[in-house]
């Protein structure tokens, strides 16, 4: 019988080793399960680059079974009673061969400052069977007390070049045959994301054309009318009058699509920028474009980035 799972759930990895471009958290991950005298684990760092992935198998390292694993998406569980629930369910050793329980709180910079404020004692003194992993894109909002629990362990974006062995290995698998130069464009908007890639994999596997896999995943092609608009606001001088006329061309295109192209181009800008001044120039517009857009507001959160970076 054919697997019809997702290609991102798929091939999502089992094992420390299977982990991809996170060899030193790997490494550490693997003595702290050898001596079991971690019970509370931070993982930090941008979205589909490892971080739940990895609690899940340091869950399993630690001998807690996928049905003693309580997942908790913390953007729609993010008040007190639902961490006390949570900590009501742990009270008891599950039964069978495994003993441990993990709770895994994804995207936990959402909870609430009393849901926090329950966990404190929970996570400071836990029982010998429950295991606590803490899963964010926004470190920053974890608050000072709770860092003190445990390890915290920062994930980075994945090289291009892993991800090519990764798409090539998958499409061998899949038998998948891609068209010429759609794979540099899965690559390049992952954004060193290995789930991303798989996302974007399924997403144009039949595509014909690498305009029309650009099209579908919003990369940018040299003449494309995005492209310009990244030039201008990485130029010495952007007008706004300039980049009006620009985006009255881009009016039919996703602002949270214009709004990841820009990114991506000015981090690139940044990074290879070569003094001090051309590096904080570019920094700064590129915050002005950092939180994500909703669709449904239209062209006005692109208008105010754009605003801030070119008048400041």
């Amino acid at each position: 019988m054919a697997d019809h799972k997702e290609l991102h759930r798929k091939y999502r990895p089992e094992y420390l080793k299977d982990v991809l471009g996170q060899s030193e958290i790997v490494k550490a991950l693997d003595k702290i399960a050898g001596r079991d005298d971690i019970h509370c684990f931070f993982f930090t760092g941008p979205s589909g680059c490892g971080k739940t992935t990895l609690a899940r198998i340091m869950a399993a390292e630690l001998d807690c079974d996928p049905t003693t694993q309580l997942e908790i998406d913390a953007a729609t569980n993010s008040g007190a009673e639902n961490m006390r629930a949570v900590q009501e369910s742990t009270r008891y050793r599950p039964f069978g061969a495994h003993k441990g329980r993990a709770i895994i709180i994804d995207e936990c910079h959402s909870l609430s400052k009393q849901a926090w404020q329950t966990l404190l004692k929970a996570t400071e003194e836990p029982p010998a069977h429950v295991y606590w992993f803490f899963c964010t894109t926004e470190p920053g909002k974890l608050p000072a007390t709770m860092k003190t629990r445990g390890p915290i362990f920062t994930v980075k974006p994945v090289d291009d070049d892993l991800l090519t062995g990764l798409c090539e290995e998958v499409c061998e698998a899949e038998k998948i045959e891609l068209a010429k130069g759609v794979q540099d464009i899965v690559i390049k908007s992952a954004g060193g994301s290995p789930r991303q890639l798989l996302v974007n994999l399924a997403a144009v596997r039949d595509c014909e054309t690498r305009a029309g896999a650009a099209s579908i995943l919003k990369v940018i092609l040299d003449g494309d009318t995005t492209l310009k608009l990244c030039q201008l606001l990485a130029g010495n001088k952007p007008s706004w009058a300039s980049a009006m006329a620009i985006l009255e061309d881009l009016k039919e295109e996703s602002p949270e699509g214009i709004r990841i192209q820009v990114i991506r181009y000015l981090a690139k800008m940044a990074s290879g920028s070569t003094t001090n001044d051309k590096a904080m120039k570019v920094l700064e517009r590129m915050e002005a474009f950092e939180r994500p857009y909703n669709d449904s507001e239209g062209n006005a959160p692109l208008l105010l980035s754009i605003g801030r970076a070119i008048l400041g």
